[in-house]
């Protein structure tokens, strides 16, 4: 497989982005007399779906040629906790600086449970830094990843349909009303990561026949189903997961399928700009809501008499400032971050470079 999958970080901006508009989206619908940003952009939430397929299709990646090794096993672990956690904390120190500056730390610490956010834990109570809730599917994604690990090469493929069918059994028997870890377990949302890992599985094996018909099938995919999808399903609640799980696992599957298979097979190259945001991606998922919502404490002052003109320049800067602050943050914290955790990891693990080349330097 060739060195440099660069198309990945390229979905991972996309799916970003989308997070980011449909906040913007959101914001304006709240604080202002006309949004600017269009209603169905709401629906962008959906670029979380597609970062849960990339999530499993990286990990088949990154651990080609290391299945059925406890050491490897505990490499792969040790480097997902350093990728997801420190720049984690970062966001969440930043997010209490920011709620003590409004007043409100005390209260968002009495709603919620401070040490399983911190810990990415499931739990009922509600997250310091929203948007963390998807971080605890993908802790809980690289724990079960990390024993298949464990096992030879050859069982992934009966391993990745048996944890399908345990998530489908809990559904059926009801699962989705259980307590937080079980909710978990069984939820939906985890066969969004089982597709990114069968994406990964045929596009590994050299599978790879079809890629413009499945990106075109999977780009159509993800904006039809964000119209279809309807109001009452714009929200993160377990009720509505199967509902984005159906419409938006196969689209999202569709599009990492057919974006890797053009750059293999055809030679496609994502543009570099696309790229360096797709290395932002994580602290841009992280930090946009802060940025936005601090922004429009700004500009509400004119928003509600303000033109459509002028809701559209304050979005403009809102993903402006949004994508700063994730430079930012990458180049000063999350890269020295994942430098020094990688040095660490080869003296702890004596772990050879890992298959998949650059993208895989990145993200193992």
């Amino acid at each position: 497989m060739t060195d440099r999958i660069l198309g990945v970080q390229a979905l991972r901006a996309l799916a970003a982005c989308l997070v980011l508009f449909s906040h913007i989206h959101y914001i304006e619908m709240r604080d202002h007399a006309e949004a600017a940003v269009p209603v169905f952009l709401l629906y962008g939430y959906s670029g979380v779906d597609l970062f849960f397929v990339i999530s499993g299709f990286v990990m088949v990646l990154v651990t080609r040629g290391r299945l059925g090794s406890k050491t490897q096993a505990g490499s792969f672990l040790f480097s997902r906790f350093a990728r997801i956690y420190p720049t984690y904390w970062l966001f969440c120190g930043l997010a209490a600086l920011a709620f003590a500056f409004t007043g409100s730390l005390a209260v968002k610490l009495e709603a919620g449970n401070l040490a399983a956010s911190l810990a990415l834990w499931p739990s009922d109570a509600t997250m310091f830094l929203g948007l963390a809730w998807t971080l605890v599917h993908e802790m809980y994604f690289y724990l079960v990843f990390t024993l298949f690990i464990l096992l030879p090469g050859r069982f992934l493929p009966f391993l990745l349909a048996g944890w399908a069918a345990v998530v489908l059994g809990g559904q059926a028997l009801g699962a989705g009303e259980a307590r937080p870890v079980i909710r978990l377990i069984f939820d939906p949302l985890t066969l969004e990561f089982i597709a990114g890992a069968v994406v990964g599985l045929l596009l590994t094996s050299g599978r790879r026949a079809g890629a413009h018909v499945a990106l075109a099938l999977g780009l159509a995919g993800l904006i039809l189903g964000m119209g279809a999808i309807g109001p009452e399903q714009a929200t993160t609640g377990t009720a509505t997961n199967w509902p984005r799980t159906l419409i938006f696992a196969p689209a999202c599957a569709l599009i990492v399928y057919g974006a890797v298979g053009l750059e293999l097979d055809h030679g496609w190259r994502a543009p570099g700009w696309a790229v360096r945001l797709g290395d932002w991606s994580y602290s841009l998922y992280l930090g946009h809501f802060l940025v936005i919502s601090a922004l429009s404490r700004l500009w509400a002052p004119v928003s509600a008499s303000g033109t459509l003109w002028d809701n559209a320049l304050a979005a403009i800067v809102m993903a402006g400032a949004s994508v700063m602050l994730a430079w930012l943050a990458f180049t000063f914290f999350e890269r020295p971050v994942i430098g020094a955790a990688a040095r660490l990891r080869s003296r702890i693990f004596a772990a050879r470079k890992p298959e998949g080349g650059r993208i895989a330097s990145r993200i193992w």
